[in-house]
């Protein structure tokens, strides 16, 4: 039998179940995030420590995002140097195509080896200082050249905050991470 819900904001409370469920027009697939209400706080909006899904990690609701890609896409339109507002829009308005590229992924041999190791794009893990000794017109070299030119490191790249899934925040992660070996591929530069 199907649950009775009532609207509450931006999303269900099933009277039965108790449990809050993500409207069905703002996901792919219908689905089911179970949150007991004790856990949540209506008044003041408060997170319970439960719902930090990550580290950095700062929970929305729909409306927020909202609020966040509105904000944050007027701030990059006035001021396009602004990379942080660009980030925040990203995370605000990503959700659909997030899930798409984890879909691609998973469909993927290479895809589920990043998923499931999730490798990170850092100076703890990138030996910068051994690319730069790298022959002219090799990727290692290249790499370093942009990042010099740029005034860029591979720890510049802001964390991710309002993607409320840890998969899909670490796949955002990785775009941001990777995004700089585009730009060194493809030759393109930033302005």
């Amino acid at each position: 039998m199907a649950c009775t819900t009532r609207r509450l904001i931006q999303f269900n409370l099933c009277k039965k179940c108790t449990k809050r469920c993500v409207p069905r027009f703002l996901t792919t697939e219908a689905q089911e995030i179970p949150l007991q209400l004790e856990e949540y706080e209506f008044e003041d909006m408060e997170y319970s420590e439960q719902e930090i899904l990550y580290p950095h990690h700062i929970p929305t609701t729909w409306f927020q995002k909202g609020l966040l890609a509105v904000g944050s896409g007027l701030a990059a339109f006035v001021d396009p140097k602004r990379d942080d507002m660009i980030a925040v829009l990203g995370e605000s308005t990503g959700y659909l195509a997030l899930k798409r590229i984890r879909r691609s992924m998973q469909l993927d041999r290479e895809g589920q080896k990043i998923l499931r190791e999730q490798p990170r794009i850092n100076t703890s893990t990138i030996d910068v200082p051994a690319l730069r000794e790298l022959p002219e017109g090799t990727f290692g070299k290249e790499y370093t050249k942009f990042l010099d030119k740029n005034k860029v490191t591979p720890d510049t790249r802001l964390p991710v905050r309002f993607v409320d899934d840890p998969e899909l925040a670490y796949i955002m992660q990785r775009y941001r991470e990777i995004h700089d070996f585009t730009h060194t591929l493809l030759g393109m530069p930033t302005k």
